[in-house]
């Protein structure tokens, strides 16, 4: 069972709150009384669908968030071997793929897949030959990791990078990722969490989130920049070093929003809310 539904059950006993699992392992959840809301691994029924669908596309995402928020410059390549999309392809070879990414950007430069997650296929490049090496692996057909759209983006040299999980426009928990240490360090500085909040306030002028992961740097400039959005952030990183109480806690709020239950904090009971 994975952090996030070992969370969201835990939270579901402490509201008194009925769930059945839909598979043998335990990934898809289906919570309360019918209509049910499914759970399903790190997915909540918070979000509407096609606002899942464009953060999920980070070419999508930056497109309607580069003139909202600040982030790092970002293009989009097709595949020029995929075959189902022809009329998306704008060049004949990975070489000339790579040709016109180093026309485009300075370098260093950031090569990923535009659908990855968990950090798969992202790739700093430093020479044209880095970059065709890193657009191959992208389109490389063959691996269980292929996209057919790969993203070019500016390296923005970062002191800090967080994650920031946000709920109905509010930050609930942020922590600095610590790779090396593989560590989530809370944020508990008031000033540094107010700054957070203000740099994201406008994404939900444009962007209908109640529900989402935010990867932010703090560049050496100083400055916010947004990296990419998850609308089914996981948590197996963040509860390898902090309580999970911190996640049930959070889970605890997505169910009262979605099915109106509140724990009442002075007398320990959980009633329905009408």
């Amino acid at each position: 069972m994975i952090s996030n539904v070992e969370c969201l059950v835990t939270a579901c006993k402490e509201l008194n709150i009925s769930y059945s699992f839909l598979d043998k392992n335990k990934n898809c959840v289906a919570v309360g009384t019918e209509p049910f809301s499914f759970f399903i691994n790190a997915s909540n029924p918070l979000n509407d669908e096609s606002v899942a669908v464009l953060i999920k596309d980070k070419e999508f995402a930056y497109n309607a968030l580069k003139d909202i928020v600040r982030m790092p410059e970002t293009r989009a390549y097709f595949d020029p071997a995929h075959d189902e999309y022809g009329l998306y392809k704008t060049f004949n070879s990975h070489k000339e793929t790579a040709e016109d990414i180093l026309k485009s950007f300075a370098l260093p430069i950031m090569i990923k897949r535009n659908k990855g997650a968990r950090s798969v296929h992202v790739f700093r490049a430093d020479t044209q030959e880095e970059i065709q090496k890193a657009i191959t692996t992208v389109f490389d057909q063959k691996n269980k990791d292929y996209d057919y759209v790969a993203l070019a983006q500016t390296y923005i040299p970062s002191k800090t990078e967080y994650r920031v999980i946000v709920l109905d426009r509010k930050i609930e928990i942020a922590y600095e990722k610590n790779l090396e240490k593989w560590k989530a360090l809370i944020v508990k500085d008031r000033k540094t969490l107010q700054e957070l909040q203000k740099f994201i306030a406008p994404i939900f002028k444009t962007i209908p989130l109640r529900w989402s992961g935010f990867d932010i740097v703090r560049g050496t400039d100083n400055k916010l920049y947004l990296l990419e959005l998850n609308s089914k952030p996981g948590f197996e990183y963040f509860t390898q070093n902090n309580d999970k109480k911190i996640i049930v806690d959070i889970y605890k709020k997505i169910l009262e929003k979605l099915l109106g239950f509140r724990q009442e904090k002075t007398a320990g009971r959980t009633i329905r809310l009408k």
